[in-house]
């Protein structure tokens, strides 16, 4: 329904980059240049509503892992603004959002943590802390309903848990089931 984002990213010949693309749905093709993020980074993660979408964590430069959040409205193409913070440093985070929350799930920062962070998309300030996650990992495949979010899998090193956490709600991560086999930065 209307704009899709991709930002940040790692180039084996250029290093980090700190390009926004996005693409109009409906209509596919090539996709156009948004704006630029604050500074280059690779392994951020982003969360949306239907107007604002938010990029949190990475690493900047590579390997330093970073707190900061950027954010840009979806309609209007620009450079990314400063949001706030993320709770601590980290990088490779599982993300969920719904047209209110955004989550950032677990990460690096340089080890695998399981600390759980939540903002409301449409206020601008640091993230605060919604719980943890039941394991302590990085790059797990977030995903999500209007009422629950999926982590799955991760490195931990690589793991098969999927977990299960109410977005509208503040606590700990909860067992959901297994996935067929160990992996870790897979897509929700």
């Amino acid at each position: 329904r209307g704009r899709a984002m991709w930002a940040g990213g790692d180039n084996p010949g250029g290093g980090q980059r700190n390009l926004i693309d996005f693409i109009q749905i409906q209509s596919g093709g090539i996709a156009f240049d948004f704006g630029d993020m604050t500074a280059a980074a690779n392994q951020a993660r982003g969360v949306s509503s239907f107007t604002r979408g938010v990029f949190g964590g990475g690493r900047r430069p590579h390997p330093s892992t970073v707190n900061t959040m950027d954010f840009v409205t979806i309609a209007n193409t620009a450079n990314a603004q400063d949001f706030g913070d993320l709770t601590d440093d980290r990088g490779a985070v599982g993300e969920i959002s719904s047209s209110t929350r955004g989550i950032f799930a677990a990460g690096f920062n340089p080890s695998n943590v399981n600390t759980i962070d939540f903002i409301t998309i449409a206020t601008l300030g640091n993230a605060s802390d919604f719980g943890d996650t039941t394991i302590v990992g990085n790059a797990m495949a977030g995903t999500q309903s209007t009422t629950r979010g999926i982590l799955a899998g991760g490195y931990v090193p690589s793991t098969n848990v999927i977990q299960f956490l109410t977005i509208a709600t503040t606590g700990n991560a909860q067992d959901f089931g297994d996935l067929t086999t160990s992996r870790h930065s897979a897509s929700g």
